[in-house]
């Protein structure tokens, strides 16, 4: 991980305006079957939002990559979507939960597809990455009080 700039203070909303366009450009492809939000917003400048997209290649009509390149071009701003979308198939996002914590997954975008719950021999490992990520968090979220 590497630190660029200072925290900019972000209000809740623009994280709801940010995932409302995308929502928007997103489902305007085919091959979208549903979309999904992920993470907290505790922090508003410090936390992100993530969007899994879950995508049917055979509802795709001519080039996926046109679709997904015009669909995928959002005002793109790094204190609230800090990477790029994750895109998976319909049959891949059944057993995506185990691989992160996914505890906020939520359905914003079409069908609501069931996942598997978390393995047991993941469990532990799961809570302690999110320990980890709760205190990467409060670190920042200090550091700007102090800087305040």
């Amino acid at each position: 991980m590497s630190i660029t700039d200072d925290v900019i203070k972000r209000d809740i909303d623009d994280y709801e305006r940010a995932t409302q366009a995308e929502i928007e450009q997103l489902r305007r492809s085919p091959a979208v079957v549903s979309i999904y939000s992920t993470g907290m917003i505790k922090a508003p400048g410090i936390s992100d939002l993530d969007l899994i997209v879950v995508l049917d290649l055979d509802r795709t009509q001519g080039s996926l990559r046109q679709d997904l390149k015009h669909s995928l071009v959002t005002a793109y701003d790094p204190y609230i979507r800090m990477h790029p979308i994750f895109v998976v198939s319909p049959a891949l996002f059944q057993n995506v939960r185990w691989l992160a914590d996914l505890s906020t997954l939520e359905c914003v975008y079409g069908e609501d597809i069931a996942v598997d719950p978390v393995p047991e021999q993941y469990a532990e490992i799961l809570r302690a990455i999110s320990v980890l990520e709760i205190g990467t968090h409060k670190l920042f979220a200090m550091r700007q009080m102090l800087l305040s």
